[in-house]
């Protein structure tokens, strides 16, 4: 009878451990800051942790979609620190729960507080980052997987810090295919579609017009933020 029951607690012991692990392979291990947030205001906030270090970077969409701003810090599993690339002395400062946020922005010396809400979680995925593209110092393209609703939607956004500190940007919603190739259509009506091949670190793009004759602008770019997790 001691036989068994020494056994029996050992089959728990180890069927306790089993789903231990089980439990933690199938929770997500990405930053819960994650995702497209979408503010009181209407606005939408994007962000990217990597939660192997802290690094956060985060996009201001207006619901337009007309004059975004990029920012970039540090981030915990409960609060972001970040402050504009553009412009130094605006910053964004936010709290969060797994679907809840409160913050200020700061712009121009003025701020503001905000809350918002998860709108579109987050989707893992190995091309997720910020990628810096050939065609200048300043040119980045950031690269992220939403969940809608079940339907995984990428999402590209080509972004180029000007020296006036402005942004030159466009959004671009696709697929990305089994082969691991991205085609994508401007969101902004720019007329414009987008193509990237990835081979991580690294990828070929390029970007065409609708209107014809059809002219095409090639590039690569490297993977120098990767928010794989």
């Amino acid at each position: 009878m001691l036989k068994l029951l020494m056994r029996a607690v050992v089959f728990r012991r180890l069927s306790l451990a089993l789903l231990a692990l089980v439990l933690c392979a199938c929770m997500p291990a990405y930053a819960a800051a994650n995702g497209l947030w979408a503010t009181a205001g209407g606005d939408y906030l994007l962000f990217l942790q990597d939660t192997s270090n802290g690094t956060t970077i985060g996009v201001q969409v207006p619901a337009t979609l007309n004059g975004i701003k990029v920012y970039a810090g540090n981030g915990t599993d409960t609060a972001l620190n970040l402050q504009s690339l553009a412009n130094g002395s605006d910053k964004l400062m936010a709290s969060y729960s797994a679907s809840s946020m409160s913050g200020t922005l700061t712009s121009g010396g003025q701020s503001q507080a905000f809350s918002a809400s998860l709108a579109l979680a987050w989707v893992a995925n190995e091309n997720a980052g910020v990628w810096q593209k050939s065609t200048g110092s300043n040119a980045y393209m950031i690269f992220v997987v939403l969940n809608t609703g079940g339907v995984k939607l990428p999402l590209q956004i080509d972004l180029t810090i000007n020296t006036d500190k402005t942004y030159s940007y466009d959004i671009f919603s696709g697929t990305l295919g089994s082969n691991n190739v991205f085609n994508g259509a401007s969101l902004l009506a720019s007329g414009l579609t987008s193509r990237l091949a990835f081979t991580s670190p690294t990828l070929s793009g390029s970007t065409s017009t609708t209107a014809r004759p059809v002219q095409t602008t090639t590039y690569t770019a490297q993977q120098i933020i990767k928010i794989s997790n």
